[in-house]
């Protein structure tokens, strides 16, 4: 009998029930079997590129799991939310909405495991994992899930959240939606078309036309399958209040499971012990919300996210990791731990769409609030930015991610002995001829022990591309200004391989020379 187990690396789980508005604060825990199954043909179409109807294997699949009612073992949660106004535009005017995001805050580490009753055959347990394993979120895309079928058989007990009449001691009960049977909804939807047929025509006083017909049987969906597979909008238009094929049944929640704490901020979000860096989204503020800045204008864009996430902070509030400076005596840091702004550009689009905030000394609890807490980006000369943060976690937790949705790895993160400028080098030192101190092999070199990173094997100065001129290439503050800002594009060669990131220079913290690995 299959058990899914699910992590949550982003620590948090967004999903509001069926029937409810996302401002009456509830969440949907645990996750409906209803809305399981439809995230596992999402991963079909989306991953395993079907088309058209489920394959049938596929089906047999959903239809196995939708005649069982499935079992949860729930790990400890708390609920928290955050509220914030969203522009809502009517052509040139705006105004504002009051929208309260509320979500379950779950340690990274901690499982969700889900038994279906259910026996399955060797092609459909391997065709549920392949779904599993593509699985990206859960509920709402902020919902990065890591999904995985147990290959131990795991038998449910009393400390599990299921479908029985009586309240457990101490617990609650929860209403989940559930898909009825293949057989039943067939049976239901015969039934249903008889009795609409009849009654339409009693009223019109002649049978109907196929085409009258036609439009009756498009109101119900052919199988279970279209049923799951039905989008919520066209279904609300169709004017179902309650997706047809599913029904609503009480789980019995044990107690203990969910912490009752209000969570006034987002002090109380706990996201995993080791969190070394954050996603960053960003947005234009134009209508279309796409006119977003220019990948040569990195360095100006990171500083504006910079002294947005400074305006954050108290004068007096100790932050190592953004402030570059000692907690204790002020002074400013040494060996590069603290925040580096790196630029992505996913779509390739030329365009920064993300920013990946990474500090090798760790983002402590005032960093993370925040970095959670920006919303935007204003500067003087710099069109307002809309910024959202994706997550946060490991190195590791954001190769991962991106992978899972994507299909591509991050280039910036990834390992090579060969790496090549992706943004202008530019020398933090007066640069002297070769052979001399501080040329470009001793600035490089240097460079990279403070990052503690291998001494070079080889370095070239390749021909710099046109656009190297383009980048913006002096910080706002004059007092930080290089002794020269000539833009080089270079190639270090390691005797080992190297992981990612590889920023190095002036503007390192802010985008310029940025690195990327190139493989033979």
């Amino acid at each position: 009998m299959p058990t899914l187990a699910f992590r949550f690396p982003g620590g948090r789980y967004h999903a509001t029930p069926w029937g409810r508005h996302v401002n009456e604060g509830a969440v949907e825990w645990p996750p409906s079997p209803w809305r399981l199954l439809r995230a596992l043909i999402s991963a079909g179409y989306t991953r395993l590129q079907w088309q058209n109807d489920l394959p049938d294997q596929a089906a047999l699949l959903i239809e196995q799991l939708a005649a069982c009612v499935p079992a949860y073992r729930l790990p400890l949660t708390s609920s928290a939310h955050t509220r914030h106004y969203m522009p809502v535009r009517s052509g040139r005017k705006e105004k504002k909405a009051l929208i309260f995001d509320t979500f379950l805050l779950i340690n990274p580490d901690d499982t969700l495991l889900v038994h279906y009753p259910c026996r399955l055959d060797k092609n459909q347990r391997l065709l549920l994992e392949q779904l599993l394993v593509h699985l990206d979120y859960l509920g709402r895309s902020e919902s990065w899930v890591g999904a995985s079928l147990c290959k131990e058989e795991i038998e449910p007990d009393d400390t599990w959240c299921r479908p029985e009449g009586n309240l457990l001691p101490g617990g609650d009960q929860v209403s989940l939606l559930i898909p009825v049977s293949a057989k039943e909804y067939l049976k239901w939807r015969a039934d249903a078309l008889t009795h609409a047929v009849n009654e339409s025509e009693e009223q019109r006083g002649k049978k109907l036309t196929k085409a009258q017909r036609k439009r009756i049987e498009d109101i119900y969906p052919a199988d279970l399958a279209a049923c799951l597979c039905s989008d919520t909008a066209d279904l609300q238009k169709r004017g179902w209040s309650q997706p047809p094929g599913s029904r609503k049944i009480l789980y019995s929640r044990p107690s203990g499971v969910q912490e009752r704490r209000p969570v006034i901020h987002l002090g109380g979000f706990r996201p995993a012990e080791n969190v070394t860096c954050a996603l960053l989204a960003l947005s234009g503020d134009n209508i279309s919300g796409s006119m977003r800045p220019l990948f040569n204008r990195c360095l100006p864009q990171a500083e504006a996210i910079h002294m947005a996430l400074l305006s954050r902070l108290d004068n007096n509030q100790p932050c190592p990791s953004l402030k570059g400076r000692d907690a204790s005596t002020g002074r400013p840091l040494t060996g590069h731990g603290h925040i580096h702004h790196i630029p992505l550009d996913l779509d390739n689009d030329h365009r920064i769409d993300h920013y990946l905030l990474y500090a090798p000394m760790g983002f402590d609890q005032n960093a993370r609030q925040a970095i959670q807490s920006v919303r935007q980006t204003y500067s003087r000369k710099i069109p307002r930015i809309i910024v959202s943060c994706c997550g946060m976690g490991s190195l590791d937790d954001v190769r991962r991610q991106v992978r899972s949705r994507s299909g591509m790895s991050l280039q910036v993160l990834g390992t090579s002995k060969i790496w090549e400028s992706l943004t202008p080098f530019i020398a933090p030192l007066h640069m002297k001829k070769a052979g001399r101190k501080n040329d470009l092999r001793d600035q490089i070199s240097g460079a990279l022990a403070m990052r503690s990173l291998p001494e070079p094997a080889g370095i070239t100065a390749l021909k710099r591309p046109p656009g190297f001129f383009r980048f913006v290439r002096n910080r706002k503050d004059r007092d930080k200004q290089p002794p020269g800002t000539y833009p080089w594009k270079l190639r270090v060669v390691f005797n080992e391989p190297v992981t990612g990131p590889v920023v190095l220079g002036y503007g390192s913290h802010f985008g310029l020379g940025l690195f990327i690995p190139i493989h033979d």
